[in-house]
């Protein structure tokens, strides 16, 4: 055995651990460390791709970190509260959050606690500017409940409404 060899790694022979300031949270090896957030090193290089397997919306998730959300549900709600934490498939947990109840140029807010959002059921995620102001007049709850149950109350109404008029031109049975 030359002496070249004997300074060759072996794969089967197990290694030294690795030195202390090899550390993942010393900001050197895989993990850097920012603030309160681990990254990965990747991260900080520029021109690579981030979070390469996620939908490019998912990761601008992370600059709204603690920021106050209004967040748009496929069902109409909306929500909004501060984001906390999100995961790669665009789930998100809102703290803090109330359920903003609109009927025409008034609203309420509904107190909900925390919540998680499914992320297939977002349709859209904005910050909010608490400095601007808001072209909607704050009512009490209950004020806003009735107004919102009048209004559907009517949609009902012209929906049967509809209905009717297309028995009387189509016959009962279409």
């Amino acid at each position: 055995m030359t002496s070249s060899d004997s300074t060759r790694e072996r794969p089967n022979e197990l290694q030294a651990p690795a030195p202390a300031s090899a550390s993942p949270f010393n900001g050197e090896g895989p993990l850097r460390n920012e603030g309160n957030q681990l990254h990965a090193a990747s991260d900080s290089q520029e021109g690579s791709p981030r979070n390469s397997g996620m939908p490019n919306w998912i990761t601008s998730l992370e600059e709204e970190l603690d920021k106050k959300l209004l967040v748009v549900l496929r069902d109409g709600r909306k929500l909004i509260g501060y984001l906390r934490t999100f995961d790669q498939f665009g789930n998100i947990v809102l703290e803090g959050t109330v359920q903003r109840l609109l009927v025409d140029n008034a609203y309420a807010d509904l107190y909900v606690g925390c919540m998680i959002v499914r992320g297939d059921n977002m349709i859209l995620f904005g910050a909010v500017d608490d400095s601007r102001p808001t072209p909607l007049e704050p009512k009490p709850l209950c004020d806003v409940l009735a107004a919102k149950q009048e209004q559907e109350e009517q949609e009902r109404q012209k929906r049967v409404g509809h209905r009717a008029w297309l028995d009387r031109q189509l016959g009962e049975d279409w």
